[in-house]
């Protein structure tokens, strides 16, 4: 009569897998590959958010920045409605990145609710009175509708937003139908990929990955319970240290 190997033996586990992950370092798998694209997706993603998105900024910010002349040109998207009242958005370029503000162009004496920032009339004029040459540009696409990743405002919304939806899908395939990952349990990934750049971090360290060392203590892995609680103090922080909170 044999004895099992202490590893292969099913302990109670809170996600209905291995607690524990192999002492030895498991072999390469198709998932490791499925990790591996989704690493350079989510790369191309950020490449392209950094060159034809637009991070936030603040609305006194760009009129300071038109003021001392370190910007010269903005497009305003959005005009004014039935009611002389409506929600334009301002980007312009500050150096590499460009970035956008929304505001609520609303009249004088006027009663609004919104947390925009409120501009007695048009955006576009506001500006070009702080910097007589200032060059103003009209956008009509549509602002109603945006895609968001990781605090940048992507262009082709709707394509980015399928891109995003399946590349979630397919993290979820992995992480309940791939082998046992590295380093924390299945249910404590879900809840670490609450936090922003939770998803990427399963991504390299929950298996064998180029250039990074497996972990030193491969049995021990965080237990979603642990994982919650720390979701839910580094949610806020990461999102303050990305300013993905404004």
């Amino acid at each position: 009569m044999t004895t099992p190997i202490a590893d292969e033996v099913q302990p109670r586990a809170e996600d209905g897998d291995l607690r524990r992950t192999p002492r030895a370092p498991r072999p390469r798998t198709g998932y490791d590959v499925w990790r591996w694209c989704l690493v350079a997706g989510n790369v191309l993603l950020l490449v392209v958010a950094v060159l034809f998105g637009a991070r936030a900024g603040s609305w006194s910010g760009l009129e300071a920045a038109v003021a001392s002349g370190r910007v010269t040109g903005v497009a305003v998207a959005g005009g004014l409605d039935g009611s002389g009242s409506s929600v334009q958005e301002v980007t312009w370029r500050e150096g590499l990145l460009q970035r956008r503000v929304q505001v609520l162009v609303s009249p004088p004496g006027s009663q609004s609710t919104s947390t925009l920032v409120q501009v007695p009339q048009d955006a576009g004029r506001v500006l070009a009175e702080l910097g007589p040459g200032l060059v103003v540009e009209r956008d009509h696409r549509d602002t109603s509708g945006s895609a968001s990743f990781w605090g940048w405002a992507m262009p082709f919304p709707a394509a980015v937003t399928v891109a995003l939806l399946l590349g979630w899908a397919c993290w979820l395939g992995l992480l309940v139908h791939g082998p046992a990952p590295w380093r924390a349990t299945r249910w404590a990934w879900f809840w670490l990929s609450w936090v922003p750049g939770g998803v990427v971090a399963f991504f390299l360290l929950a298996g064998p990955t180029p250039g990074v060392r497996p972990p030193r203590r491969a049995a021990r892995r965080l237990t979603g319970g642990w994982a919650f609680l720390l979701s839910l103090l580094l949610t806020p922080l990461v999102e303050g240290l990305l300013g993905l909170s404004r």
